[in-house]
C-alpha cells in the first residue's frame, strides 16, 4: 500500500538491440577482426588458453575483456562487451535477425518491424524501427510505397 498522495507506477525496462557473437576456437581471428580486439594466451601455469582481448569501455576487471571460447561478444552502440555464457542466457532472449533483409538496421539501430511491406515491395526504402513506426502513428503519418516514408 502506497504511503498518503504517492502515486505509484509499475514499470518496465526499455529493451535495447545488441549483436551478439559466441566465440569458439574457429572464429576467435573474425572476433577479433570485428570487435577490434587482439588474439592473447593465458600463461602456460595458467592452464594456456587462448581468448580475444576485446576493447571493452569501462571494464571493472581484466576479465571483462578477455572473451575465451564459449564466451559472448556483444556489440551495443558502437562498444563491446563480454559475456560469459551463463550470463548471457541471463541477460538475453535471442530475438533473430532483422526479417525485412531489406537493410540490417533502422536510423535509430532497432530491428525493421515492416518486413510484410518490404518482401511485398511496397515499401523499398526506409526501414522503420517499432519506435520510428509509433511515432510516425502518434502524428497521423502514413507509409507512401514511392517515397518509403
Amino acid at each position: 500500500m502506497a504511503p498518503s498522495g504517492l502515486r505509484i507506477t509499475r514499470a518496465t525496462r526499455k529493451p535495447f538491440y545488441v549483436d551478439a557473437v559466441r566465440v569458439t576456437a574457429g572464429n576467435m581471428p573474425a572476433v577479433c577482426e570485428w570487435s577490434g580486439g587482439e588474439m592473447h594466451a593465458t600463461l602456460p601455469e595458467e592452464g594456456l588458453k587462448r581468448y580475444v582481448k576485446v576493447p571493452v569501455e569501462g571494464a571493472r576487471n581484466e576479465r571483462q575483456t578477455r572473451a575465451y571460447a564459449g564466451d559472448w561478444v556483444l556489440k551495443a552502440n558502437g562498444k563491446f562487451k563480454v559475456y560469459t555464457h551463463k550470463a548471457y542466457l541471463n541477460g538475453f532472449d535471442e530475438v533473430g535477425d532483422p526479417v525485412c533483409g531489406h537493410s540490417e538496421f533502422t536510423l535509430d539501430k532497432q530491428p525493421c518491424v515492416l518486413s510484410y511491406m518490404h518482401r511485398f515491395a511496397q515499401i523499398p526504402v526506409s526501414c522503420r524501427s517499432f519506435k520510428d513506426y509509433l511515432e510516425l502513428e502518434k502524428r497521423h503519418i502514413t507509409f507512401e510505397p514511392s517515397t518509403g516514408v
